[in-house]
């Protein structure tokens, strides 16, 4: 039996409106670049944590740099902690003395102990490193105002200065560490810089100025450059990245990269690297 027209009409208006209605309280499906911001965000914040880490465990190794040379300084302040030690059961005074390092022959005349001793002459020596940059003011970077006494100990340690060429070897480490320990830096101010500006990259150093967490001179910016790849391929995050400029030092020195997932560091020089392993 068919259904008459002045009741199918009515049906087919109501089933349209139930229709409409689903349709505007359903929640729309979200975009893939909705998606994609996401997991930026996400890349961004893995980042600065990688970062806070990094900066957390340096600030660890100073301490621990400082605590040790002051205990290095002050042998009665040694002795008076190793007397609080029990002796081992059985062991004479001269064996547990020795082991605790409370013999008298662990002064010096001058009551220096050797540690006391060795610990001056490599803060002496990183003094020295330092001042071949004074001699050679060509051959530093603005980027050197970030290392701390700690990267300055570490480095003079493994420093030769008893040769030009040690000298120089010396001064590319040191230039390395120095855009190492300002990369991060720059990863940070990409990062913030991205996410102000609706994921849109910047076209110029002098805009990730606010961005940093520490004062950043033009000088330092200078150096580096806003690169964005043509064909959209991505690299550290995203196909605009950060690239460092000329080198200082052609053979020994690398060139560094920075985006918004980390930074990388390549030798310049690979024949040489490749060389001198």
């Amino acid at each position: 039996m068919s259904i008459p027209q002045k009741i199918w009409f009515p049906l087919l208006a109501i089933t349209a409106t139930v229709i409409a209605v689903l349709v505007s309280h359903s929640d729309p499906p979200e975009s893939l670049s909705s998606y994609h911001l996401k997991v930026e965000s996400l890349e961004t914040e893995k980042s600065t944590l990688l970062t806070r880490v990094e900066e957390l465990v340096q600030e660890r190794r100073n301490l621990e740099l400082k605590l040790t040379a002051l205990q290095a300084q002050n042998p009665a302040a040694q002795q008076a902690l190793a007397a609080q030690i029990p002796a081992p059961q059985g062991a004479t005074s001269k064996q547990y003395s020795s082991r605790t390092g409370t013999s008298e022959k662990t002064a010096s005349s001058d009551g220096e102990t050797p540690f006391a001793k060795a610990v001056s002459a490599l803060a002496s020596r990183a003094g020295d490193l330092n001042q071949q940059f004074q001699t050679m003011p060509d051959k530093e970077i603005p980027e050197l105002q970030y290392l701390d006494e700690g990267d300055w100990l570490h480095l003079a340690k493994a420093a030769n200065l008893d040769s030009p060429e040690g000298v120089r070897k010396a001064l590319a480490d040191v230039r390395q560490q120095a855009k190492a320990r300002f990369a991060p830096l720059l990863t940070t101010a990409l990062a913030g810089f991205y996410n102000d500006n609706n994921a849109q990259p910047p076209i110029s150093m002098a805009q990730l100025k606010p961005y940093f967490s520490v004062p950043v001179d033009d000088a330092t910016l200078a150096r580096y450059n806003i690169v964005t790849d043509p064909s959209g391929k991505q690299k550290l995050g995203s196909s605009t990245y950060i690239s460092e400029g000329p080198p200082v030092d052609t053979v020994l020195d690398s060139h560094f990269e920075i985006g918004l997932t980390g930074w990388s560091s390549n030798s310049i020089n690979q024949s040489y690297t490749e060389k001198n392993r």
